[in-house]
This record gives structure tokens, sequence and C-alpha cells, in this order.
């Protein structure tokens, strides 16, 4: 192998990283020793990977940092997004109440018991008999209001 031909197929960086089939790393182990230039690539190639892999080993404990628990105290439940979800909770139970029990019952008939009461009545009031739970309907009966047609001031 000639110089050329060991700068184009970047040998040394390969020979240095293990790359090179057996027989190409005897061709390039036969230039090398021969060579200054390519002796001091490989020097210099196998000083930065070294260099390399220690800094990296380095960086891989200092990247795993402890895990610490963090402390939960019961502040935890007025953080919005706690606070947020129970709104969104009770809001979905009122609405679903309201859809399922209260408006069924609103929108099935029922009899309402209705009475009269005369606002010009003589004698005994009119007594009004009603159940407890069940709707009843008072209307007032004035017929003898007037209203007046003048007014002075």
């Amino acid at each position: 192998m000639d110089h050329d031909t060991a700068v184009s197929q970047h040998a040394a960086e390969r020979y240095a990283l293990g790359e090179m089939e057996p027989t190409e790393q005897d061709k390039f182990e036969e230039h090398f020793f021969s060579c200054d230039s390519c002796a001091g690539d490989v020097r210099t190639v196998s000083v930065f990977i070294a260099n390399a892999r220690e800094v990296f080993r380095g960086a891989d404990e200092e990247a795993q940092p402890a895990v610490e628990r963090a402390r939960r105290g019961w502040f935890t439940f007025f953080k919005p997004s706690f606070v947020y979800g129970a709104v969104a909770a009770c809001s979905l139970c009122l609405v679903a109440y309201q859809s399922l029990v209260l408006l069924p019952q609103l929108r099935a008939p029922q009899a309402f018991q209705a009475t009269v009461l005369k606002g010009e009545s003589r004698g005994t009031a009119a007594q009004v008999h009603a159940r407890a739970g069940e709707p009843l309907v008072l209307r007032m009966d004035v017929n003898g209001a007037t209203t007046p047609r003048d007014y002075s001031i």
C-alpha cells in the first residue's frame, strides 16, 4: 500500500477503529512502519479515540443523576391540573344527574289540583287541601276591581 492510497481510503482512522480486514491491515502496517506521516496519523487518531472514550465515559455518569423522590404535600391538590380535572368531573356529574333524573321527571305528565280563590266571597273561607310533595295551582278570581280612568297630580 502506498501513501496516496492510505490517505484516500482513510486507512489510519479505520486502522485505529479496528474496521479493517486482516489482509488490508497487514498491508497498512507494512506501510505505516516506513511512512512517518501515516505513523503520526495513527498515533493522533489513537489518542483522540482514547480521550473521546474517557470524556464520554464521564458524561454517562453525569447524565444519570440520582433520582430523588419529590416531597408531596397537601398543596398537590391545588395544582391547576388536579383542580381542572375535579371541576370537569363535578360538572359532568351535575349534567348527567339533571339530564337523566330531573328532566325526565319534569317532562312526565302530572295531575295538578286546581283551586279557585274568590276575592269577594262572604261566609266561610275556602279551604285548600293539598298533599305534601304534590303540585298545587291556586287561581284568584278578582271581579270587582275597577281601574281609574283619570289621574290627577
